[in-house]
């Protein structure tokens, strides 16, 4: 029998293309006959179509089995993914295609993937999802209903930081962060960043009234009829712990507010738009966190410019990201707001380049490594202050925590573990490719 091929998409320029690669750098490690695509990113409709020809050739010739990209990219793909009959390019081959998706799915930047047309390619029963916290996963199920979505954590290519692990770089900072974005933040969070013991309650409070504004739009907008009374309910939860994930908020009120909450599952843009309302609970910390942390310690951004906060640091393109994590005692790391369950890659490659992380507090990571023996979590102000303190003070626990993280990272999550997960989980024979 002919060996079946797996073919890897990725899309150049992207920072995906550097995890893409590395998934087809371990499929190839697990003996896999492996293939590597790029996906053109110019909109020239006729480039496109001719590109969609050559993969098919290319998949007919080498006797593809299986296919995966990054979620988000084939975003951009869809017009040249499906044929005038809503079939996807890949299940008019009868080839399963996997797509993984590193964040949570935050649709209401890609409305075009909401739109009817564009819900049978996407939710086809060929395509397999993979979502990196059990909420994203049920948002899809339920709000979009995609029959094949599972939950998969993240990895990164361990091999692209194994030199810097091993390098003795000189230490210049307490902690470096690498941001891409530049810094917002209201003259109200630079204040409360100022003080020694910020009051984050006060801070949530203020949050709320303009949630709930939001929210008032929303469902006036949607023509959904809800009562305040389940708004202030439904921000109540999320009070309780502004880190808890919108969906496990809703499911709470579920029981009783089962006609609300089944009308704003059946709008399904409202439904991701009320999802980005409420990540103004949690989208001010990762500015806030670095903003505080340099009124304490030696601190530096790294890829965009920071100093209008005055925070130090470059703001030029980092490409060598475990030489420059190498250059902090303590590497901290905060998931952006619509991230507030798993871990994204970032932590991956932290734990990767052998620096200690300590990580803001998120679900669904406790299975993954465990707290104080091989990373560190901090849940307030005051609790990443004394953490900090601690771990810069003790080179013994930095170094003892950093190398039984990047243990448990070899032992159970490389890159060939998920793709190990992803075949079974899609009751493939991963066999059949190698």
């Amino acid at each position: 029998m002919k060996k079946k091929s797996f073919l890897v998409l990725t899309q150049p320029g992207g920072m995906s293309r550097l995890f893409m690669k590395g998934i087809a750098e371990s499929a190839r490690h697990l003996g896999m006959n492996t293939l590597y695509e790029y996906c053109p990113t110019d909109n020239d409709i006729e480039l496109k179509k001719h590109w969609s020809k050559k993969v098919i050739k290319r998949c007919q010739k080498r006797n593809v089995g299986a296919v995966i990209c990054y979620g988000f990219n084939i975003l951009s793909y869809l017009p040249i993914f499906n044929d005038s009959k809503g079939v996807s390019l890949f299940e008019q081959l009868d080839i399963p295609c996997f797509l993984l998706w590193g964040e949570h799915p935050h649709w209401h930047n890609y409305p075009y993937s909401l739109r009817d047309e564009i819900q049978p390619i996407l939710g086809s029963s060929n395509n397999y999802h993979f979502f990196k916290d059990d909420h994203s996963t049920y948002d899809i199920k339920r709000v979009l209903k995609w029959e094949n979505c599972h939950t998969l954590q993240m990895s990164e290519n361990i091999n692209d930081f194994a030199q810097a692990a091993n390098e003795k770089i000189k230490v210049e900072y307490d902690s470096v962060f690498i941001c891409g974005s530049y810094p917002k933040l209201s003259d109200k969070s630079i204040l409360l960043a100022n003080e020694k013991n910020p009051n984050i309650q006060e801070f949530l409070c203020d949050i709320s009234k303009s949630v709930k504004k939001q929210l008032l739009d929303l469902f006036n907008n949607n023509k959904i009829l809800v009562s305040i009374e389940f708004i202030d309910k439904l921000i109540a939860e999320k009070m309780t712990d502004y880190t808890a994930s919108v969906t496990q908020c809703i499911q709470n009120l579920e029981n009783n507010y089962k006609r609300i909450i089944f009308a704003i599952y059946a709008n399904k843009k409202a439904y991701f738009d009320l999802l980005r309302i409420f990540w103004d609970f949690t989208s001010w910390q990762r500015v806030f966190y670095i903003k505080y942390l340099s009124n304490h310690f030696n601190i530096a951004v790294m890829g965009s410019d920071w100093s209008s906060l005055g925070v130090k640091g470059n703001s030029e393109w980092v490409t060598n990201q475990g030489e420059v994590y190498r250059k902090g005692k303590v590497c901290v790391n905060i998931n952006q707001g619509w991230d507030i369950e798993g871990f994204t890659f970032k932590p991956f490659q932290i734990i990767a380049s052998g620096v200690p992380l300590l990580h803001n507090r998120v679900q669904g990571v406790s299975d993954i490594f465990e707290e104080d023996k091989e990373i560190m979590f901090f849940d307030s102000p005051t609790d990443i202050l004394n953490k900090m303190q601690l771990l810069i003070s003790d080179e013994k626990k930095c170094n003892n925590m950093a190398r039984n993280a990047l243990a448990k990272f070899q032992q159970e999550h490389l890159w060939e573990n998920r793709i190990e997960k992803m075949f079974k989980l899609a009751n493939l024979n991963i066999n059949e490719f190698i």
